[in-house]
């Protein structure tokens, strides 16, 4: 291990957090409102599309596109989307993407009322919500984390984002416990409940945002060029940082892996995995009160077992980001990266729900 890597010196925890200033923490906020009405919808929406107990009834290829679709949207609009937040305003941005995600949380919700037997119409609905939420999720990304970015510096950033992080997955592990609860059994599904919701959240944090955003300098030089003009510059910047560009690179492999947690994995344990023996666990635990969180044979539903991954995270992201913070960003990625291949090696290997979890 180099010097460079173990000697860089570890600034007190206390004096880290309180050199984060009040927009941090409000940005934290609209973070997790965003993560809880998103988590909420993604950690069932495969259920949603696909299986013998799904209502779109929609084939696996067809969810593989739709998933494929948004998340290219997702995931590459952010890269340009980041320098019309630059240019126009933080809060333009936000209001833009709130205003997204509701519409296509609610449209998600009628899908079966505005298509009805039509399974092109069912399918062709369900990929336009897509979009509009992944458009919206795309276009709140950037000023959310540029506003992080800004209230941080060299001696607290890696125990900021460890927060942002944590934050991200309080949404995560609060939402598919709701989206649980709301969504029924399978005698009694309530499927809108989750869509509605979600809708709902997103409204809640457009006005969180529009009272209590305070909106940093723009960019001048941006502000005064048109949209084509940001468009060419923002990606010109993007191929001449050629070490973000081989981050990206890597990166998205992980991410590629790390989505079939959402993507794919509700559905293995929908069919492949019996995770009675943690359902009794449960039962044992929280007595009738586990009904809602378990299906009619008794097994937990999907969504809450793939929320042990956000429960992991919240518990050690903070002490293992204060702890590594001695050490390079590449050794730390690589290290969580090869932890993550272990788990989803162990979750495929097996269909016993102790393994799985």
């Amino acid at each position: 291990m180099n010097q460079e890597t173990a000697t860089k010196p570890k600034v007190p925890l206390g004096a880290q957090i309180l050199q984060m200033a009040p927009m941090f923490w409000i940005a934290n906020g609209s973070e997790a409102f965003e993560r809880l009405a998103f988590f909420g919808v993604r950690a069932v929406l495969p259920l949603y599309m696909f299986g013998n107990d799904s209502v779109l009834h929609l084939s696996m290829t067809e969810k593989g596109i739709i998933f494929g679709v948004w998340a290219l949207i997702q995931c590459l609009l952010p890269m340009v989307s980041g320098g019309y937040t630059e240019a126009y305003g933080y809060r333009k941005s936000l209001a833009i993407a709130f205003s997204l995600n509701a519409l296509g949380y609610a449209l998600m919700a009628n899908i079966l009322a505005l298509a009805g037997d039509s399974h092109v119409g069912r399918f062709s609905l369900m990929m336009a919500a897509a979009c509009l939420v992944g458009t919206g999720t795309a276009l709140f990304k950037p000023p959310v984390q540029g506003m992080v970015a800004k209230t941080l510096n060299e001696g607290n950033s890696s125990l900021g984002f460890g927060i942002f992080y944590w934050v991200v997955n309080i949404g995560g592990a609060v939402a598919p416990f709701l989206a649980a609860l709301v969504r029924g059994t399978e005698q009694s599904p309530t499927w809108g409940n989750v869509f509605y919701g979600a809708a709902i959240v997103s409204v809640i944090n457009l006005v969180y945002c529009l009272i209590l955003f305070v909106e940093p300098a723009k960019d001048r030089t941006k502000a005064a060029q048109s949209p084509v003009r940001v468009f060419a510059e923002t990606m010109k910047q993007l191929w001449q940082d050629k070490a973000m560009f081989r981050f990206l690179l890597i990166i998205s492999g992980f991410w590629l892996m790390f989505m079939q947690l959402w993507d794919l994995l509700p559905n293995f344990i929908d069919e492949w995995v019996d995770s009675r023996d943690l359902g009794g666990v449960l039962s044992l635990l929280l007595g009738n009160g586990a009904s809602r969180l378990l299906t009619a044979d008794g097994a937990l539903k999907p969504e809450i077992m793939i929320n042990i991954n956000s429960f992991t995270i919240i518990l050690l992201v903070l002490p293992l980001t204060w702890f590594l913070g001695r050490y390079s960003m590449l050794f730390s990625l690589i290290l969580g990266m090869a932890i993550a291949i272990v788990g989803f090696l162990g979750a495929g290997l097996g269909h016993a729900g102790y393994l799985v979890a």
